[in-house]
């Protein structure tokens, strides 16, 4: 909250106030458009690698899509973003127990397969933008895409080396610990068993990274649509920069849903890129507020369903 607040403080008010009166509504249609389409190019990789997995039926695309868009609700709440990854586990877990396809291990090793391939291309689109001279001059840019990038591959490193099968605990008098330890080996074994089956899934993997290189596509195409909303149009390849400097620097859990750093992050990247801070600053205003649309509105539709549905529902 602070961090949006100095945002706001180091802009310029009259320029974003003269931004906003010059709203163009006509875009308001296509921008409102991208945020299901964002989802269903996730939803549908999800889909995909759960179908991958042998053994037991799992849900079909829109019971997923109401799963995905609740996530995307808590993510409004919780740090970073992928707090609500937390919620629709818990979720999925519950379907693919009644539907004897798994538990809380394959519920998580696909949610993490599906987040780490679009980190895989995102880390990819990360380098250009690390290599950009115009982001050199800004501290957060170049420390938040070099911290960005780092955490993410540590992350997809630390989980991938993950022994299948981890050392038990050593023996010592405490019973409960023993025991505790000894429950938290077998589901990180399981775990790990779950996501490394992947590997031999090489055609769902590849049109994983396929959707996630859709995904990243559709995402900058929502920033070009967002500029348009204001009347100033942006190029392909700065909307791209700019695109990456920010999802990798709102990787960053330093705030709920990246509030303040997912705008300072537009701000100083439009500014490093000649567009001006500004209008930086407005697209990042309107795309949040057409993320938290969606999400309310999504989150809603699927809790409205699954009241009137049974979980064992296609």
């Amino acid at each position: 909250m602070l961090l949006g607040v100095a945002v706001l403080y180091a802009s310029d008010l009259s320029r974003l106030a003269e931004l906003a009166a010059g709203l163009r509504p006509g875009w308001l249609p296509a921008l409102a458009l991208t945020a299901p389409a964002l989802a269903a190019v996730s939803v549908l990789k999800w889909w995909l690698l759960l179908r991958a997995r042998p053994g037991g039926a799992v849900p079909g695309f829109t019971p997923l899509l109401g799963l995905y868009a609740t996530g995307q609700f808590y993510n409004q709440v919780l740090p970073s973003n992928s707090g609500g990854d937390v919620v629709r586990a818990e979720m999925l877990t519950r379907r693919l127990r009644v539907r004897g396809a798994g538990g809380r291990s394959a519920a998580w090793a696909s949610i993490t397969a599906e987040r780490f391939t679009g980190l895989a291309v995102l880390v990819a689109m990360a380098v250009p933008a690390a290599l950009c001279p115009a982001f050199w001059a800004h501290p957060l840019l170049m420390v938040g895409i070099a911290a960005g990038t780092a955490l993410s591959v540590a992350v997809i490193a630390g989980v991938l080396l993950v022994p299948p099968s981890p050392p038990p605990p050593a023996a010592g008098p405490d019973r409960r610990l023993l025991r505790a330890l000894g429950k938290a080996r077998a589901k990180l074994a399981a775990f790990s068993a779950d996501l490394r089956s992947y590997g031999r899934h090489r055609r769902t993997l590849a049109a994983s990274l396929a959707l996630s290189a859709g995904f990243y596509a559709l995402a900058v195409a929502s920033v070009m649509v967002a500029a348009a909303c204001f009347g100033h149009p942006v190029a392909v390849r700065p909307a791209t920069l700019a695109t990456a400097a920010v999802l990798v620097v709102s990787l960053l859990p330093v705030s709920i849903n990246g509030l303040g750093l997912w705008e300072a992050s537009f701000l100083a990247s439009f500014e490093a890129l000649g567009l001006g801070g500004e209008l930086g600053l407005a697209v990042a205003l309107l795309l949040r507020f057409r993320d938290l649309l969606w999400a309310v509105a999504g989150a809603t539709v699927a809790a409205a369903c699954r009241a009137g549905t049974p979980a064992t529902g296609a």
